[in-house]
């Protein structure tokens, strides 16, 4: 619901307004949190927050309640969580809504000439990310057991699309194989210290040069050309 309140009039823009708009909103709500202490809580923030508890229909336990110190709880849930999403994500993907967002990525002008209500499906797009966002600041939360207006960041938010586009943008699972890449890349850099930084930058600007449609396309595109020479 917030993301068709912000989006309609917000998705109206493009190019470089669009840009500085989200970053922008991104930003206001950050010191929105720090301007309604009886609320948020302030620069303090909200901590000692509870541990999940039991999950169960019908008498029937699904879910344990959770215990301190257990991480491996927080694993499964995360791998639970991350698996439906994905699999939600190719349902849509691979619907009569994903054939409109993929027309959309490609030439917006060009769908709007075949009658498709762009506005309309860029706020559905919006709608669909705020509630992907809404699950992991659920989960992030949780898992903290405690949230401060500093912990979301607009360099967040600029992560979150690298990670995208190092993955590949036109493939479901692009974010996933980006993030885990990426992150793993940064870890092993680690050893170099003060030149971990510099290092993580340059090859990600390296990567996105030489694989302009992410790193799934690179193996997509070997194993279509295996597939034709086997055949």
């Amino acid at each position: 619901c917030f993301g068709f309140l912000i989006g309609w009039p917000v998705l109206r823009l493009k190019g470089v307004y669009f840009a500085m708009i989200t970053l922008s909103l991104t930003e206001a709500a950050r010191l929105s949190a720090l301007s309604f202490p009886a609320l948020t809580n302030g620069p303090r923030g909200i901590v000692d927050l509870p541990l999940p508890g039991e999950l169960s229909i019908f008498g029937i336990t699904l879910v344990s309640a959770f215990e301190l110190g257990d991480r491996f709880a927080y694993f499964y849930l995360g791998g639970f969580l991350m698996v439906c999403g994905l699999i939600l994500l190719w349902l849509i993907d691979t619907s009569r809504m994903g054939a409109v967002f993929h027309s959309l990525r490609q030439n917006e002008d060009l769908a709007s000439s075949l009658g498709i209500n762009v506005a309309k499906y860029r706020v559905v797009a919006f709608m669909i990310a705020c509630f992907y966002g809404g699950v992991g600041g659920s989960f992030f939360t949780a898992l903290q057991r405690n949230v401060y207006p500093q912990s979301f960041q607009v360099i967040d938010s600029v992560y979150f699309m690298i990670y995208c586009f190092v993955g590949g943008l036109e493939f479901v699972i692009g974010a996933v194989v980006g993030t885990f890449v990426l992150l793993g890349l940064f870890e092993v850099l680690g050893e170099f210290q003060q030149y971990q930084t510099v290092m993580f930058s340059g090859l990600m600007i390296l990567g996105i040069l030489f694989m302009p449609n992410g790193i799934v396309s690179v193996i997509s595109g070997f194993v279509s050309q295996r597939r034709g020479g086997d055949g």
